[in-house]
């Protein structure tokens, strides 16, 4: 079997074609491929910030044109870089269980992050790297960078920044580990480390082959359950059902503690608001229900009153829609 399969041309997404078809294999698939490396508009524009551009096709439209066209079979993305809203036509055949999630750091002079002098400076592309950096250390100085994982990390030798955040996937991969300093236990997109493979929508031919490869089954379930108004006994039976099944339990400061209690979930953060201050931020709890469902968890995320009219309901829906039914 002959599968065109287009990609970005960089060495890394050569790679990581590589590592899809070795996966192929080890499920006995004698697959022979036509790698067709293709330049995206992320690849043409290295000036435009990664941070203005997330959640679009930047990385993924002339591949995605090419695969409408016939030109190729199959498209395989890192999967972090997938839009918000795949092009109707198309649909993701399979997520793979990929590698690490987790980001490192790349120092010139193989310090650790704590031990950074105030001012070093610091590559990055993504808003999420650049606000957990400064988070930890307001006195960095972010430098936005853009280009392959090589040309970032020679930007380290040219003098132009001292250090690099980057994924460890991307160096696991490129065989350059040996580069790594330290890695972060910065909070990481869930799909960081994954592949994405995109077919032509009711293409059952591969939508067969790589479900062999899909380690969505594998993903758990968030729910949604309102917690009653007030009166812990005017909750749901089908509610009261979940928190005992909860794995992640993710509760507002409102919902009564008995309900809290109850549930048999090993993990109970609280998530809600008392007095107009947030224990945690909405992106924060959006991140852990989709990082936690992505373990292959239960989620139930305990809202009070009637999460519909008094609930921030429309946010997190959303998170795991852009999320989780693109991937589903």
């Amino acid at each position: 079997m002959l599968i065109r399969i287009g990609t970005r041309k960089s060495p890394l997404a050569l790679r990581q074609v590589e590592e899809l078809l070795r996966e192929l294999r080890t499920k006995g698939y004698d697959i022979k491929s036509e790698i067709i490396g293709i330049q995206t508009s992320g690849d043409i524009d290295r000036t435009t910030s990664i941070d203005k551009v997330e959640g679009t096709d930047f990385f993924t439209k002339e591949i995605e044109q090419a695969l409408f066209r016939g030109d190729i079979d199959i498209a395989v993305h890192s999967a972090k870089d997938l839009p918000d809203n795949l092009p109707t036509g198309l649909s993701i055949a399979a997520i793979t269980e990929g590698l690490s999630s987790a980001d490192c750091l790349i120092s010139h002079n193989n310090k650790n992050f704590s031990e950074l002098e105030s001012g070093t400076r610091i590559g990055t592309s993504s808003r999420r790297r650049k606000e957990e950096v400064m988070r930890l250390r307001s006195d960095f100085r972010i430098v936005d960078v853009r280009g392959t994982i090589g040309e970032r990390i020679a930007l380290i030798d040219k003098g132009v920044i001292d250090a690099l955040i980057v994924a460890e996937a991307a160096l696991i991969r490129l065989g350059v580990t040996h580069l790594i300093t330290e890695i972060q236990s910065f909070e990481s997109s869930f799909l960081q480390g994954k592949l994405a493979i995109e077919i032509r929508e009711n293409n059952l031919r591969y939508s067969g082959i790589f479900s062999e490869v899909d380690n969505r089954k594998n993903f758990g379930t968030v729910f949604l359950v309102g917690a009653g108004p007030g009166d812990p006994t005017l909750i749901t039976v089908k509610g009261l059902r979940l928190l005992d099944r909860a794995e992640v339990l993710l509760y507002d400061n409102l919902t009564d503690k008995s309900l809290v209690r109850r549930s048999a979930a090993h993990f109970k953060i609280c998530g809600g608001k008392r007095g107009c201050v947030s224990s945690i931020s909405q992106g924060k709890i959006n991140s852990l229900m989709l990082r936690y469902a992505a373990e292959g968890k239960i989620v139930v995320r305990l809202k009070g009153g009637d999460p519909c009219i008094f609930g921030r309901l429309w946010e997190e829906v959303n998170a795991l829609k852009k999320n989780f039914s693109r991937t589903r």
